[in-house]
């Protein structure tokens, strides 16, 4: 699942592969500020109209780095992570960290979250 800019040559703002056993890897922010993209740890929160959630991980490169200089979040998590249900919530989610605030649209969220997790976690 990909969520991004809408930008040309962009970055993704939100990313979330398949691990298999019950996890994915998500990939979060893709922005100057997130961390230096060498590993080291980071975090960010993610705030609905219904939650709010800190999330852990490190650093990385983002996909489209070379364009973007972005650096992302990078965290494994198993199919209970409230940030699951976090992305179904209605509304806008608001990023925010040390050095980034965004907000991403409700507009196939919520669609396309829970297509993910029944692929990627069944049920």
């Amino acid at each position: 699942m990909i969520g991004s800019t809408g930008e040309d040559e962009g970055d993704t703002d939100f990313r979330a592969t398949c691990k298999g056993a019950g996890n994915a890897e998500l990939g979060i922010g893709a922005a100057e500020g997130v961390g230096t993209g060498a590993g080291e740890a980071v975090s960010l929160t993610l705030r609905s109209a219904a939650r709010t959630m800190l999330i852990a991980g490190h650093s990385k490169q983002s996909p489209n780095f070379q364009m973007t200089a972005g650096v992302e979040l990078v965290a494994d998590v198993d199919k209970s992570n409230v940030v699951f249900q976090l992305l179904i919530d209605p509304g806008a989610i608001k990023v925010s960290g040390k050095a980034i605030t965004t907000q991403w649209p409700a507009a196939g969220r919520a669609a396309a979250a829970k297509a993910f997790t029944k692929a990627c976690f069944g049920g």
